[in-house]
C-alpha cells in the first residue's frame, strides 16, 4: 500500500505542476496495486480509480476515462448505494466525459439523476446541489444550448454567493464560467463586467502579480472592440473552433490549434490585443495540460512572444523568449537522459553497466554461461534484456527468468531509464517473483521501487523533503 500511496502523491504533484500526461501515467499502477491488495470495491480502490478516471479525462483519453468511470459507478452502486457522495461524484464524472465525447443525451440524463438525488437528499439550495447544477450547465454549454446553460449558471452563482460569499474560490470560478458563456453568446458588456469583478477580487486576495491574477487579466475582454465587422477568415476560424470545442472539448489539441490560427489571422489584421489574449489562453492551457517544457507549450509561447514584441512590450517578449530557450534546453536534456547511457557512443560506457567487465561479442557467453546481451545497431541492451525476460516468462522457463530478473532489478530503477521501459521492466520482474512465490523478494523489490519513487517525488517538489504519511 505504501507504493500505491506514493504513486498517488506523485500524480497529485504532477497535477499541481500542470503535467496531465505524466499524471495519467502514474495513476494506473497505483489503482492496480490497490485493486490487487484490497479488492475492487474497497474505498481506497475506488478513490484510486476516481483519480485515474479524472486524470485520463484531463489528458484527453476520453474513451479510457469513460471505461474507468463506468467501472467506478458500478462499484459505488454495489458498495455504498445510489445516493452516496462517491456515487454522485462518479455519475457527474461520467456525465462530463460523455459530454466531451458528444454523447449529450446520456450525459444530460445522468446530470438529471444526480440533481434529483441531491435535491431530495440535501435540498435545492445546498452546495452539493449547486455543484451538480454547475456540471449540467457545463454540458449544456458544450452542446451549444447557451440559453439553458446561462439560466443554470446564474442560479448557481446566486446560490454560491449566498452560501459561500462573493469571494469564495467556487464563486469566482462560476463567475468566470458565466462570463465566458456570455462572451460566446455575444453579450460582451455583461461578460466584461463579470471578468472585471474577478480581476478585482484576485488583486485584493492574492496581489497584482500573483499567477491567478495574471490569468484573470488574460481572460479579460478588451475595453473597446474594433468598430468594423470581423473578417471572413476570422469568422470561419471562430465557427470551426466552436464546432470543434463542442465535439472534442475546448482543451483538445485540434481545438487549441484552431485558436492559434485564429490568433495569427487577427495579428495579421492588426488586432494585436485580441491575438495576444487568445495566445495567452492557449499558453495557459498547454502549461496546465502538457507541462511547462512540452514542445507545443514552447511553440505557443514563442508565438505569444512575437505578438508582445509587435505590441512594443519588448521586455516581456524577451523574458518569454528566454523561457522558451530554457525550456527547450531542459527538453533536450530530458530526452538525452531518457535514452539512457546505453545510447552513448564508445565501448567505455558499457563496461560499468556490465559490472566492470568489457562486453563480450554477440553470440558468445559471459562468465557463468549466460549469453551476451550486447546488441548491434544501437539497440538499448536493457530493452533487449527485457525482451529476453518476456520470452522466458512466456515460455515457462522460471529458473532462467529468475536469474535474469535478479540481474535487472537494480538497473531498471535507475532515473535515466525511460518511463515506459521502466514500467515494463518493473511489471515483468514482479511477475517473475509472483510466479516464483517469493514474497520476500517481491516486498524487497517494492521497497526499492518506493526508494526510487521518493527521489522522483523530491525532484518534482523542487528538492523539498517530503513528510511520509
Amino acid at each position: 500500500m505504501l507504493l500505491a500511496r506514493e504513486l498517488l502523491r506523485l500524480g497529485e504533484l504532477y497535477r499541481q505542476g500542470g503535467a496531465c500526461a505524466a499524471r495519467a501515467g502514474v495513476f494506473p499502477e497505483s489503482c492496480l496495486l490497490r485493486q490487487q491488495l484490497l479488492g475492487e470495491r474497497h474505498p481506497d480502490t475506488r478513490a484510486g480509480r476516481a483519480a485515474l478516471a479524472a486524470a485520463l479525462r484531463d489528458a484527453g483519453q476520453l474513451h479510457e476515462a469513460r471505461q474507468q468511470y463506468e467501472l467506478l459507478l458500478e462499484h459505488c452502486l454495489a458498495g455504498v448505494g445510489p445516493a452516496h457522495p462517491e456515487t454522485l461524484a462518479a455519475r457527474s464524472g461520467l456525465a462530463a466525459t460523455l459530454a466531451r465525447l458528444d454523447e449529450f443525451a446520456p450525459a444530460l440524463a445522468l446530470h438529471d439523476e444526480v440533481i434529483a438525488l441531491c435535491e431530495r437528499q440535501y435540498g435545492p439550495g445546498h452546495i452539493v446541489t449547486l455543484d451538480a447544477l454547475a456540471g449540467q450547465a457545463r454540458t449544456l454549454a458544450h452542446q451549444g444550448e447557451y440559453s439553458r446553460a446561462r439560466m443554470l449558471y446564474e442560479r448557481v452563482l446566486e446560490g454560491r454567493q449566498r452560501v459561500l460569499g462573493t469571494e469564495h474560490e467556487d464563486t469566482l470560478r462560476c463567475t468566470q464560467q458565466l462570463a465566458t458563456l456570455l462572451r460566446d453568446m455575444g453579450d460582451l458588456g455583461n461578460a466584461r463586467k463579470l471578468q472585471e469583478n474577478v480581476v478585482r477580487v484576485r488583486e485584493r486576495q492574492a496581489g497584482i502579480e500573483a499567477t491567478v491574477t495574471l490569468q484573470a487579466r488574460a481572460r479579460r475582454l478588451p475595453k473597446s472592440l474594433p468598430p468594423r465587422a470581423i473578417s471572413a477568415p476570422c469568422a470561419t476560424c471562430s465557427s470551426r473552433w466552436r464546432r470543434r470545442a463542442r465535439r472534442l472539448g475546448s482543451d483538445h489539441p485540434d481545438t487549441t490549434g484552431i485558436l492559434l490560427r485564429l490568433a495569427s489571422t487577427l495579428s495579421q489584421q492588426g488586432e494585436l490585443e485580441e491575438a495576444r489574449r487568445l495566445q495567452q489562453h492557449v499558453v495557459n492551457l498547454h502549461e496546465r495540460l502538457r507541462g511547462m517544457d512540452d514542445h507545443e507549450t514552447l511553440r505557443s509561447k514563442q508565438m505569444l512572444a512575437q505578438t508582445l514584441s509587435s505590441q512594443g512590450h519588448s521586455l516581456a517578449a524577451r523574458r518569454l523568449e528566454q523561457s522558451v530557450e530554457e525550456g527547450g534546453s531542459r527538453l533536450r536534456q530530458l530526452r538525452a537522459m531518457s535514452s539512457g547511457l546505453h545510447d552513448m557512443a564508445g565501448a567505455g560506457f558499457a563496461a560499468p553497466l556490465a559490472g566492470g567487465r568489457p562486453p563480450a561479442p554477440r553470440g558468445t557467453r559471459e562468465p557463468g554461461g549466460a549469453p551476451s546481451t550486447s546488441v548491434p545497431g544501437g539497440t538499448d541492451p536493457l530493452e533487449h534484456k527485457l525482451g529476453q525476460l518476456h520470452k522466458l516468462v512466456e515460455g515457462g522457463r522460471a529458473r532462467e527468468a529468475r536469474v535474469l530478473a535478479d540481474s535487472l532489478r537494480e538497473s531498471i530503477l535507475r532515473p535515466t531509464v525511460a518511463r515506459p521501459l521502466r514500467r515494463r521492466g518493473v511489471a515483468l520482474i514482479k511477475q517473475v517473483y509472483l510466479d516464483d512465490g517469493d514474497k520476500d523478494a517481491l516486498l524487497a523489490f517494492a521497497e526499492d521501487e518506493v526508494a526510487a519513487l521518493e527521489g522522483a517525488l523530491i525532484e518534482a517538489a523542487g528538492g523539498r523533503p517530503l513528510a511520509m504519511r
